[in-house]
């Protein structure tokens, strides 16, 4: 009966050890589950944190981009209204050339009133009249000269127009991409995707 009862605590024992033995691999693997599952975590995190970072970037970059952008229309607009003061002037001065150009041709004309009459003009006359021609001949070109000017000064605010529908566009585009990362972006605090 005790030799039973020996074989018993024995048997006991044994079942005893290949439980604790089971325990330990069990916490062994538990630990390195856990490990594993850190290592996850910390990873995730980093990651997180480094897309944020990139989103940040990126935000700061659009930023600059806008400033830039709104600089450059800034730039634009004042180059147009200088433009279109220098055009207005343009127009002013060729009314004055196109009306001395007028008064010219009126005097000639009536300088030149017959043949008869230009035969009989005195020599000062004749003078005036040749310094008359003279001062026509400069001021139409001076008037052409004028509107070339205001040519190139009217295509200058039409490239300008342009140019600036083209920024607007731009801006348009970015504010849309700056408002789609924004969106995009995690906020902090939240848990990480799973693995």
């Amino acid at each position: 009966e005790l030799s039973t009862e020996n074989e018993l605590l024995h048997a006991s024992m044994k079942d005893m050890n290949e439980l604790v033995v089971s325990a330990e691999e069990s916490i062994t693997k538990l630990r390195d589950e856990n490990a594993s599952l850190r290592d996850a975590t910390e990873h995730f995190e980093r990651e997180i944190q480094k897309i944020q970072s990139q989103k940040e970037s990126e935000v700061s970059n659009e930023r600059a981009a806008n400033d830039c952008l709104r600089d450059e229309i800034e730039h634009i607009s004042s180059e147009r209204d200088e433009s279109y003061g220098t055009c207005k002037i343009l127009q002013a001065e060729i009314e004055v050339l196109r009306t001395s150009v007028q008064e010219s041709k009126d005097r000639l004309e009536s300088l030149m009133g017959g043949d008869d009459q230009a035969s009989r003009a005195s020599t000062s006359e004749q003078d005036r009249l040749v310094e008359l021609k003279r001062t026509n001949d400069r001021l139409t070109k001076d008037l052409e000269q004028k509107n070339e000017a205001l040519q190139a000064v009217q295509s200058a605010l039409s490239k300008f127009k342009k140019e600036q529908t083209t920024v607007r566009e731009t801006i348009v585009a970015l504010r849309q991409e700056n408002t789609r990362l924004k969106e995009q972006q995690p906020s902090p605090g939240a848990p990480p995707p799973p693995p």
